[in-house]
This record gives structure tokens, sequence and C-alpha cells, in this order.
């Protein structure tokens, strides 16, 4: 199987899939229920491996796993809040699309957001308000233990990773992150997993497992874009400095076009080093790369549920300002069909 840095050593881009979710929903019984559920059932396997097999078909040369909600906060949501159930979601998930990636193309681990505000957000969230003598229902966050640190998501993190590791799979995205306190957390857990698995022999002192890392930006916001949680692009650029990416980026967010502007800002935010801190060069890849994944539009609620409004056309178009702008690996979000995928990579093959 390639792995994600062999992809980017590579000339030109590197095209990721899609919207799993939007892909898998039909599948789903019951509505809310995460589509992880489909990895432990012998008939959700192969529907979900097509799903990994459309990927490649449209032109993807990496895609993810579909494990985005196979925590056990979002598990917990769907009654299935059981060790034994996490570890089989997110093991079958990985070992199947390590069986459809081959040896030309790479699945990459997916690790989502635990839904949960950490305790340090609403700790910053009120000296923020403070500061600004603003009214925020501080009553409403005024008991901080209530909230979980960012340190107590950590062993639940580890064991989705290490779940993903066993499975086969040697890149980890930590995706559509709101709170740095939370991404650093899900890096540090798929660290630790890492190690663990190199002292019981499950994994091999010399294989590498790379780690990618994108946020979620309100990209409606041109003059300051932000996290749910209030994070800037430079607060993105500043706290992941060291944390040994292979690639940061952006993903989701409510505009599509917003998200290449999105783009633009972290690219000069590495260019002129806000921090004061040298450009980061990995040994074997040079400077690190950038990763960008758009929704198709924002959602139009209809009957039968959300519609995005960007079509494949417009979707390559944007794939390709994208590239232009300084993006290496180019993908999609929510909404963002096979149909999409396969517009962007036949446009992006034409540069």
């Amino acid at each position: 199987m390639a792995n994600i840095r062999e992809l980017l050593k590579r000339p030109g881009p590197v095209i990721f899939d899609g919207a799993t979710g939007t892909a898998l929903a039909p599948f789903i019984k019951e509505a809310g229920s995460p589509s992880c559920l489909l990895n432990l059932t012998d008939d959700g396997r192969e529907k979900v491996m097509a799903h990994y097999e459309n990927w490649v078909e449209s032109g993807s040369k990496a895609f993810l796993t579909n494990t985005f909600n196979a925590n056990s906060w979002r598990l917990k949501l769907a009654n299935m809040n059981d060790p034994n159930t996490l570890w089989e979601a997110n093991y079958n998930a990985a070992k199947d699309a390590v069986t459809v990636a081959g040896i030309e193309h790479c699945a990459v681990g997916d690790i989502g957001p635990s839904g949960l505000q950490v305790r340090e957000d609403m700790e910053e969230k009120l000296l923020v308000a403070s500061a600004r003598r603003q009214n925020i229902h501080t009553d409403k966050i005024s008991n901080l233990n209530e909230y979980p640190t960012a340190e107590s998501l950590i062993p639940g993190f580890k064991l989705q990773a290490s779940a993903l590791i066993e499975g086969g799979v040697r890149d980890i995205l930590i995706e559509t992150m709101s709170s740095i306190h939370e991404l650093g957390a899900a890096n540090r857990a798929v660290h630790l997993a890492i190690n663990d698995l190199k002292l019981n022999n499950k994994l091999s002192p010399d294989e590498q497992v790379s780690i990618m890392a994108t946020m979620s930006f309100d990209a409606g916001n041109a003059l300051r874009p932000s996290t749910f949680n209030g994070n800037t692009p430079i607060d993105f650029i500043d706290a992941t400095y060291s944390l040994g990416f292979v690639a940061r980026g952006a993903n989701c967010g409510n505009n599509a076009y917003g998200l290449h502007q999105i783009l633009l800002i972290l690219r000069d935010l590495q260019k002129i080093n806000p921090t004061d801190k040298p450009k980061r060069i990995m040994p074997d890849l040079g400077p690190e790369f950038f990763i960008i994944k758009p929704n198709a539009g924002k959602p139009e609620m209809t009957a039968s549920g959300p519609t995005y409004t960007i079509s494949p056309k417009e979707m390559a178009t944007i794939a390709v300002m994208t590239w232009e702008a300084g993006a290496k690996i180019i993908g999609g979000c929510c909404g963002t069909t096979y149909a999409d995928i396969a517009a962007m990579a036949n446009a992006l093959a034409k540069r």
C-alpha cells in the first residue's frame, strides 16, 4: 500500500476523497447513527468497501476510513459505547480500507472530534469575555469542573488510533477540529498508540505512521475566520508548529470558496513566520504541505435531507484554484460526491 509520504513526493496534487457521511447515509437504518456501525456486519462491510472502491474509481489517490464518529463519545450517543465495539468498528474499517487500497492507493485512518467542549476552551472564553466585558451567559459555564480536560480525552483517542493502526493504516488524519487543545490531545494519543504498539511488537520499530491535521474555520468571516471555539489560523499554525504533522490545513466550513481564502491565510502565515520560528522542514519531504477539503457548498434542507448546491464543474474550478494557491492534498468534505471528486481529479490532471 502506498503511504502519504510517498504520494507527497510525487509531482502534482494528491487527490483525496469526499464525503463519507453523504455517501453512506442511505445505508444507515437509524437517522443520526454513525456510519462506522456498518463495519460491525458482513453486509455493512461490503457496502463500505464498495464506497472505498468508488473513491478509487473516481480518481482519489488517498481515502479515509469511515471512522470519523468511531470514538467513545459519539458511539455513546448511539448507545454503542463499548470498548469492543469501538475497537471492531475501527479495526475492520482499517483492514477493509487497506484491502481496497492495494499497492497504488493510500488508506488513511480518520479521527474526528469528540463533540465535547473541553475545559481549557471554556476557561479561555471566560477570560476573553471578562476582558471585553461581555455577557456570554457565564452562569452556564461557571462550573468548569463539569467540562472534561483535553488530557482526559487522550485514552479514548488512543484506543481508536490503536485499532486503526493495528488494522493496517499507516497514515492518520485528525480532522474537523475546532479546538487547539483537543487537537493536541488527539495528536498525543496517536503518538502514544504508536509507541505502545512498537513496544508490544505489533508495529515494527522502523515503521512510520504519519499524521495530518485539519481544523474547521468559519470561512464566511473573511475579516477574522475562526473555529467554533475561537481559534484562528494563526493559532493553528503556532500551536501545531512542533507537533510533527506532515500536512496541515482546513476542511468543512460553510463556504467552499472561503476555504480557498483560509488556505491563502495559512500559506502566508507560514511564509512570514508570525511566531519568529524557522519554517518547518521535514528531513525526507522538505517544507510541509497543505491539505484542503471544502464542502460542496452550504446545504439546503429539503424533505429528503440536506442538499448541497455546488456542481461537480464548480467543485473542479475550486480544486484548480486551491492547487494554484498552494495546496498539495485536495479533496472534499460534506456533500462532496464521487462525481465531484472525479471532476476535480480530471481538472487537476490537466494542470
